[in-house]
């Protein structure tokens, strides 16, 4: 399985997190990242997006540039969920590439469990920073390996 984990865009500022919706650096940050995709031929089979308006924003930019994928959304991929539910759904699904778009620390801390084992590895993804990880065993904690990690501010120089 090949797993993207990308970051949603620059967000506004709200009274309400789950009300923020992308800025135009947001808007700009998720195209560049659809095209950066698109380039690399990380083409996703299915993209998981979390409900908050920003990720689906950022998601929706993913989506107009590989139409083929299914597009879902699950609440297991907010910033506070717990990361054995979004585990428990990539171990049921079946497609070789899966685009989680989401939030830190919830994607960071997911990238730990599912390359070392533990919550113990030390990464961060900018906005909508792109990280790629793979395993060609079964879905378990420990058992991906970091195939890439481009921040947003890198997509210029690809």
């Amino acid at each position: 399985m090949r797993l993207i984990l990308l970051r949603h865009g620059d967000a506004q500022p709200a009274m309400y997190d789950a009300e923020r919706t992308l800025s135009e650096l947001g808007e700009e940050q998720a195209n560049q990242a659809a095209q950066t995709l698109l380039r690399l031929k990380l083409n996703p089979e299915i993209i998981i997006c979390s409900p908050l308006i920003r990720a689906q924003q950022t998601a929706e930019k993913i989506f107009k540039v590989f139409k083929n994928a299914e597009m879902e959304t699950s609440e297991h991929l907010t910033p506070t969920s717990d990361h054995r539910h979004i585990i428990e759904i990539l171990r049921r699904i079946k497609p070789d590439t899966v685009l989680l778009v989401g939030h830190e620390p919830h994607l960071s801390l997911l990238m730990s469990i599912l390359t070392t084992g533990s919550r113990a590895g030390r990464f961060e993804i900018s906005k909508c920073g792109i990280a790629v990880l793979e395993s060609k065993d079964t879905m378990r904690n420990g058992n991906f390996a970091l195939r890439l990690l481009i921040q947003s501010e890198q997509f210029r120089t690809l």
